[in-house]
């Protein structure tokens, strides 16, 4: 080979391990400010991902959300004498699942190439309403179920790839359910009965609703955030 052209050659490798050198360090640089400002985001990224789930929703008409039909068979003592009836539940819908917010700080860790989001969410105002029939000792009063949820929360646990940025759901758990108000109304004077009876039967039938509410966010975010990039977020 020529001087010329050895030396040609030469530069034009040195010049190319130069510019991989710099793609490198550029990357890295850029993984790194990424990082920090995951680890001092974490509300800003629990807080962008809510917004994306409220977007998602409401695109695809999740508020309101129809709600499975459900059957309670329950057991009343009167006196000495027991007696069974059956609350149906039916033409229920599920109000204001697009009003979830962070509850308090969001908390992030990082091991390897995964961050590891949590944080609790909650609904202020969440609302379910039900047509109700109940059958019981030759009487079937009807009418409407009202249900309000006022604190309840999730616990949320997000993972982000650092190779990929992609981000999805690890955990979604219903942590407290204790300030749910069920009322009824449109039982023809007995309401106060039909009332009682809904306190009996509402252990059972209320955690199938929480089961519904929870594997419905889960199935809903997890959709969201199909094409979510955490880059985004920290754009200029």
């Amino acid at each position: 080979m020529k001087p010329v052209a050895t030396f040609v050659l030469v530069i034009a490798l040195f010049s190319c391990s130069v510019y991989t050198a710099s793609v490198k360090e550029l990357t890295r640089r850029n993984r790194a400010e990424i990082v920090e400002r995951i680890i001092s985001g974490g509300n800003a990224i629990v807080d962008a991902v809510l917004e994306l789930l409220r977007k998602y929703a409401l695109a695809h008409s999740l508020d309101p959300l129809a709600v499975p039909d459900m059957e309670q068979k329950f057991t009343v003592v009167i006196f000495t004498a027991t007696f069974e009836g059956f609350i149906y539940l039916t033409n229920g819908w599920l109000r204001h699942l697009t009003t979830a917010i962070r509850y308090g700080e969001a908390h992030v860790q990082i091991s390897g190439d995964l961050v590891h989001i949590t944080t609790n969410i909650e609904f202020n105002n969440l609302l379910l309403d039900y047509d109700y029939r109940v059958t019981v000792m030759g009487i079937e009063p009807s009418g409407e179920l009202a249900a309000k949820a006022e604190g309840l929360q999730l616990a949320v646990d997000l993972t982000a790839d650092l190779t990929t940025y992609r981000t999805t759901l690890s955990s979604l758990k219903v942590l407290n359910a204790s300030n749910i108000a069920i009322e009824v109304q449109g039982g023809g004077g007995l309401d106060g009965i039909v009332n009682e009876i809904v306190g009996i039967a509402r252990p059972y039938f209320q955690q199938d609703i929480l089961n519904f509410v929870e594997e419905k966010m889960r199935s809903t975010l997890e959709e969201a955030l199909v094409d979510f990039d955490i880059r985004e977020i920290f754009e200029p």
